[in-house]
């Protein structure tokens, strides 16, 4: 299996919405105020409105349902969705209540997205599997580096 870098994402994140302790775990919604996306194929910036339906697990994880829209340079517009896992370890929780930023190797946060578009220039999103993983910047942002599944 090979892997292609498609674009990076940056996403700023806006303080979250902490439903509670659920009897599935401890439910919060992170929303984004936008964001950037940067590649050689897809351009262009992250509509505000998208977010993260977090939900933190007893295991030491947590499980992001992130979904979020592009408005590309060229006029495009395209829906992201992606699930995945974030380690919950010492630099996440720090990097969360503003400390020091996370680099891609301190902990495991990585996505399964999905990306669709109505626009045909964009019709092989429909038909391809893409991977993210993310680190916390400083802002606080979330950057992802997203790679198509060849």
């Amino acid at each position: 299996m090979k892997l292609e870098e498609i674009f990076r994402m940056t996403v700023a994140v806006t303080p979250p919405i902490v439903i509670g302790h659920t009897p599935l775990g401890l439910r919060q919604v992170i929303g984004s105020s936008g964001g950037t996306v940067v590649g050689a194929r897809i351009s262009g910036r992250l509509n505000s409105g998208g977010g993260d339906w977090l939900l933190v697990t007893g295991d030491g994880y947590a499980r992001p349902d992130v979904r979020h829209t592009v408005h590309t340079d060229d006029g495009a517009d395209l829906y992201l969705h992606g699930t995945g896992l974030i380690e919950m370890n010492d630099a996440t929780r720090a990097a969360i209540s503003g400390g020091a930023p996370t680099d891609f190797d301190d902990a495991y946060l990585r996505l399964g997205l999905a990306i669709e578009s109505g626009d045909p220039r964009y019709s092989w999103v429909n038909r391809a599997l893409f991977l993210a993983e993310g680190r916390i910047q400083e802002g606080p942002t979330i950057e992802y580096v997203v790679h198509q599944v060849l």
